[in-house]
């Protein structure tokens, strides 16, 4: 007998929320309730191991996998497991802990920064910039109505700073007044504040084959000096820490650029042919550059643009984060299983987090050096979890 697939499981799925025999007329496979070998309902709410269709053990109020080994010839055929020489191995789920939080928003999160305490976040819903309270798990305040894409906070938490169109807009922390506007004549890709506070760097499109990075004096508002950067295909762009690395992807191809204030003014790293890059993020060192390609995240070196690592997910990757130490690295897939990945030998973890039926994950963060995770789904949901340190 099959082992039911990912999508009949979700079908599956009853928990306390549908009755038993909405499931048992809605289900391809309901001979997993009559015969034994099925793999129960791993990744779903419980009451009681009833609830897991008694193949699977409710552990704090979610099913997780029996720790059955069955033959596979691929990861899919092992559910939430992994498929080595032939033999499943059952993976374990993140399950909450009394760290674990949840909190609804009345529409989707874009974006979300949270400041260096860990203490508040700024979160880009639609429509508005808000201020979220992370130790009460509220929300604080409406900063401000529009249509923003990135947020930032400044590394003294002071200031917090969001993107729309061509422009990006300052609030003083103090009383949240909107300070200062920075403005091009193009779509904002990244920007970021230095980490003395006083410039604040920003990448703009000039079109579909050049940026331009500007930077400022973030006290007088003067501008202080620019580059342009020729690049086919530009679809996004992420500013490495030292704000004098630049990654530019797009549909064609992957860049890695250097500027400096002084001849040359520009350096070309790295010109990789890469179709579909859909984001980029630098690995906390500096040194390392995550990309994400449809459902793999290649790990790169940012000295020679060498591949190190190469990560395979379910589902394409939509978001990518890593904690201060850098040494894991968690991905977003959408309706699919958030992971973590020991970054030195780019290997998954037997950890992962597991979205409720119907949710989207759209932004993965890490919270506490690394012992939270946080994610926040298309539907308005935060959810914030305690898992192990290491894969």
């Amino acid at each position: 007998m099959t082992t039911p697939s990912k999508e009949n499981k979700r079908a599956l799925s009853i928990g306390w929320k549908t009755p038993l025999w909405v499931a048992l007329l809605t289900s391809f496979t309901v001979e997993c309730f009559l015969l034994t070998g099925c793999l129960g309902l791993e990744g779903y709410e419980c009451r009681s191991g009833n609830d897991c269709l008694g193949l699977s053990t409710c552990v704090q109020g979610w099913c997780e996998a029996p720790t059955v080994q069955s033959s596979c010839s691929s990861n899919q055929d092992c559910g939430t497991g992994a498929c080595t020489n032939g033999t499943c191995q059952v993976k374990s789920l993140c399950t909450p802990s009394e760290l674990n939080k949840t909190w609804t928003l009345p529409t989707s999160i874009r974006d979300i920064a949270f400041r260096t305490d860990h203490q508040k976040a700024s979160m880009i819903t639609d429509g508005a910039l808000i201020l979220w309270d992370v130790v009460g798990l509220k929300q604080e305040r409406e900063i401000a109505k529009g249509n923003f894409q990135r947020v930032r906070w400044s590394p003294d938490g002071k200031s917090v700073a969001a993107s729309t169109g061509n422009r990006v807009l300052f609030w003083d922390t103090q009383d949240f007044t909107h300070t200062k506007t920075f403005s091009g004549t193009a779509q904002v890709l990244d920007f970021q504040v230095s980490q003395d506070n006083q410039s604040i760097y920003i990448v703009f499109k000039k079109g579909d084959n050049e940026v331009n990075l500007k930077q400022w004096d973030i006290e007088t508002g003067k501008w202080i000096e620019e580059w342009f950067l020729p690049h086919s295909s530009v679809q996004g762009a992420r500013l490495g820490h030292d704000r004098k690395t630049i990654a530019l992807y797009g549909n064609q191809d992957l860049g890695l650029y250097s500027v400096a204030s002084q001849e040359p003014r520009t350096t070309t790293i790295l010109r990789s042919a890469l179709e579909n890059a859909s984001l980029v993020a630098f690995h906390p060192n500096g040194q390392f550059l995550a990309v994400a390609v449809g459902k793999e995240v290649q790990m790169r070196s940012v000295k020679d643009g060498q591949v190190i690592h190469r990560m395979s997910h379910e589902y394409p990757v939509v978001d990518v984060a890593f904690p201060p130490s850098g040494s894991l690295m968690a991905t977003a897939s959408g309706e699919g299983p958030v992971r973590y990945w020991d970054t030195t030998t780019g290997k998954h973890g037997t950890t992962f987090l597991a979205p409720e039926q119907g949710e989207f994950v759209m932004k993965v963060m890490f919270l506490a050096g690394g012992t939270q995770l946080a994610y926040g789904t298309q539907q308005g949901i935060i959810r914030i979890m305690q898992c192990p340190q290491n894969p």
